[in-house]
């Protein structure tokens, strides 16, 4: 960065630089997202098949008769909504803050 501002406007080649260095930062936080997303889902969609097949299998009287309809329910339908949700908010703000940084930099250089 200070080769680029003491050099000038001679120096355009670093600013690109930066600038793919930004994309590239950007491309890269949204693969890590969108491979953690489906490797969540993945996740999630294994283990509930595998708790439901078991709590199918289970035996009645050993298990629906001293449990709760409720209680089987809420162990499937717990919300995953506010961890999903911190995601969303975590990758917007990476993507901003990478937004502003850029725009901070061209500003004080330019």
């Amino acid at each position: 960065m200070s080769v680029w501002a003491r050099n000038g406007p001679l120096s355009l080649a670093y600013g690109w630089g930066y600038v793919a260095l930004a994309g590239a930062s950007v491309v890269m936080v949204y693969g890590r997202s969108i491979f953690t997303l489906i490797t969540a889902m993945l996740c999630s969609k294994n283990f509930h098949s595998k708790v439901l097949r078991n709590v199918l299998r289970a035996p009645v009287p050993t298990f629906f008769d001293v449990t709760p309809g409720g209680r089987v329910l809420n162990r499937f339908s717990s919300s995953n909504l506010p961890h999903f949700g911190l995601c969303v908010w975590q990758f917007g703000f990476s993507i901003l803050s990478v937004l502003v940084v850029c725009a901070e930099t061209t500003r004080a250089c330019g």
